[in-house]
């Protein structure tokens, strides 16, 4: 079955010469998102707005701006691609991604620094082109106050999305190479540039559009614009809701292995390599995701990007999270979280615990970790990744697999490789297949 999202495109304008000799090159305008505004009665019913879309809480001053299908920004059209917790995000023959009026003046978020520093730093390492490109940056002054709008280069769905299309969530382990060995190139690239990620996970993971033309000219052509009825805000503004629609791919494309290529996106919570101490949380991290040096406060670095590839290779081919979270409980998760690694992945090494400034939250004194670990049904990786494929893979693949697992995986994030040396594992250069009789 094919999937096409539906999104809304506007139509084109000729623009005003432009300074930006790169941006010109484009010779069409941008694309549009977003909510007007007028005076009507609240309804306190809608004050959350239609489902999986922004809150209308959050537009208000330092918050969301608001636009509308025909808008123009910076004298280009936008369109409306989807929303983030410290922005929305627009799309054309590019991106544009709005950021909220507190995103806009914290000094906490460097997305665009990052951006700039990425377009001028090591453009001949490999991974240079698996990082989304900058194209340019300006501000709008909007009802809400000032907002940095970032455009970039036009993608496609997302890694997360991509799964959604297997049984389980279990994408196949070609897939799981190809994706994961552009994704450590473009790792290597930005740690080389001085910059942590600490946020990867499927839905930061692009799809490279082969024809982004094509793509865009065939739902101009066939998908209308999807608007929700409109709805009031808490200061009485009447909002028009466009749905979020990310830029289609069709299924068969995306199946065409040796021609999946991906980006990294959103460096909206990135880090200086040389700034850890000054990044503004050091809980850093999905807290699926979380590297042991993370949850104990024993301070971190690049190598907390190696053990979030390493929990999404294990998602991502198995379909289950390494970490599972499965109480409501936020207190009590950490801890529940912290044995299930202990058990898959063996002990937090001692200097570890001494380093972390939350290790007395979970460790005695003289280091035994305070939770009980009978956990029933919990097997360590190894013997998890030997019950599951010994009888679907071959011996080899089966070996190479476990190695790299408990490499990306070390406790000690001392003992994890760089991106560039985790690139270059056995385990990619293998050539997969299934047993002939599964």
């Amino acid at each position: 079955m094919h999937r096409f999202l539906r999104f809304a495109f506007l139509r084109y304008r000729s623009l005003p010469p432009l300074v930006n000799n790169r941006f010109a090159a484009f010779g069409i305008g941008l694309c549009l998102r977003r909510m007007s505004s007028s005076s009507l009665t609240s309804n306190p019913q809608a004050l959350q707005g239609p489902p999986d879309e922004e809150s209308l809480l959050h537009y208000v001053s330092g918050g969301y701006h608001p636009t509308n299908l025909g808008d123009t920004l910076n004298e280009r059209f936008v369109i409306k691609l989807e929303w983030g917790q410290y922005s929305t995000v627009s799309k054309r023959h590019v991106a544009i991604k709005i950021l909220t009026g507190e995103a806009t003046d914290t000094r906490h978020l460097h997305e665009l620094a990052f951006l700039q520093h990425l377009s001028r730093t090591h453009s001949e390492h490999p991974g240079f082109s698996r990082i989304v490109r900058l194209i340019d940056s300006f501000h709008l002054i909007g009802p809400h106050g000032s907002h940095l709008c970032i455009v970039t280069e036009l993608l496609g769905e997302s890694v997360q999305w991509l799964s959604e299309y297997y049984e389980g969530g279990r994408l196949h382990p070609v897939v799981v190479k190809d994706i994961i060995q552009q994704v450590l190139l473009g790792l290597d690239y930005l740690h080389k540039s001085n910059i942590i990620h600490t946020d990867l996970k499927p839905d930061n993971f692009l799809i490279e559009l082969e024809d982004p033309e094509a793509f865009v000219k065939e739902a101009m052509d066939d998908i209308p614009p999807v608007v929700y009825p409109p709805v009031t805000n808490v200061d009485g503004r009447v909002l028009n809701y466009v749905k979020s629609q990310p830029i289609p791919v069709r299924f068969e494309d995306v199946q065409r292995l040796a021609k999946l290529k991906v980006k990294i996106a959103d460096l909206g919570v990135a880090c200086w390599a040389d700034k850890v101490e000054e990044h503004f949380t050091d809980m850093v991290q999905p807290s699926a995701l979380r590297a042991p040096e993370v949850f104990l406060g024993a301070g971190w670095d690049s190598k907390i990007d190696i053990w979030n590839v390493g929990c999404l290779v294990h998602e991502m081919i198995t379909g289950d999270p390494l970490l599972p979270v499965v109480l409501n409980d936020h207190e009590a998760r950490p801890f529940q979280q912290l044995t299930v690694m202990i058990l898959r992945l063996g002990p937090i090494p001692p200097d570890l615990i001494v380093r972390g400034k939350y290790s007395r939250h979970y460790f005695d004194p003289d280091g035994t970790f305070m939770p009980s670990l009978d956990y029933p049904g919990v097997p360590t990786l190894v013997q998890k990744l030997d019950s599951i494929y010994s009888k679907r893979w071959y011996p080899e693949e089966v070996e190479l697999f476990k190695s790299f697992m408990m490499s990306a995986l070390a406790m000690d994030p001392e003992d994890r490789p760089s991106a560039a040396v985790l690139a270059e594992h056995e385990w990619f250069r293998s050539t997969f297949e299934f047993k002939k009789n599964f």
